[in-house]
């Protein structure tokens, strides 16, 4: 999965950096740092911090707009069940309805980045079910309106609260705990490069409602 090697990448080098830092701080509190000891570790955090920018640049080129000429089409049926089989597969507990239709229109966006943007919010939405305590689903629909398909994903969880609204797509915001806060941060990023857009609806002590809204993009001539 993407979004599992791209935090297994970013997390390894930072917890190098960390350790090194830690050991650092405990050799000066005890007295016995050694010289050629401490080189050893600034070229070890030199290191792991050259791993991060090319980690970081793996990103950006991931997230960089699409060469095509003509903007890429993807069909959003077959990107939300890809996304759905996916999670199912991984998260075997999770229980997902799906009411996306195949008669949609394709939407602008490249392929592989809508299937992870939509395994962001469904994950997110799964995780926020699970960490709730509740038997609850989570349900993804869409519908075609003029030139706009809006995904509508929504859960059983135990929403958002209303002071935490605006920091939810922050990046490496989060209220879980062993999570980076980069799942929703990388969605938005995913989608924005096709003109996507992706807000919090409504959450309630019910569940989050969160929307997808993408372009349909133009139909081809065969």
């Amino acid at each position: 999965m993407l979004m599992d090697r791209l935090v297994h990448d970013l997390k390894q080098p930072l917890n190098l950096i960390r350790v090194t830092a830690q050991q650092v701080r405990l050799d000066v509190k005890r007295e016995r740092l050694d010289v050629s000891t401490l080189a050893r570790d600034m070229a070890d955090i030199e290191q792991a911090v050259d791993e991060l920018v090319r980690h970081i640049d793996r990103l950006r080129r991931l997230l960089a707009p699409a060469d095509e000429e003509a903007p890429p089409a993807a069909s959003l049926e077959r990107a939300c069940a890809t996304a759905v089989d996916r999670l199912l597969a991984e998260r075997s507990g999770a229980r997902i309805e799906q009411a996306v239709s195949g008669s949609l229109p394709a939407v602008v966006a490249v392929p592989e980045r809508l299937e992870q943007a939509l395994w962001e919010l469904l994950d997110n939405a799964v995780l926020a079910v699970a960490a709730c305590g509740r038997d609850g689903r989570v349900r993804v629909s869409a519908h075609h309106d003029g030139d706009q398909v809006t995904v509508t994903i929504d859960d059983d969880g135990c929403g958002v609260p209303d002071a935490l609204h605006e920091r939810i797509f922050d990046p490496f915001f989060t209220t879980r705990a062993g999570a980076m806060g980069i799942g929703l941060p990388l969605a938005v990023a995913l989608v924005d490069a096709g003109g996507g857009r992706i807000v919090l609806a409504h959450s309630k002590e019910s569940g989050s409602c969160f929307h997808l809204a993408l372009r349909a993009a133009a139909p081809t001539s065969d």
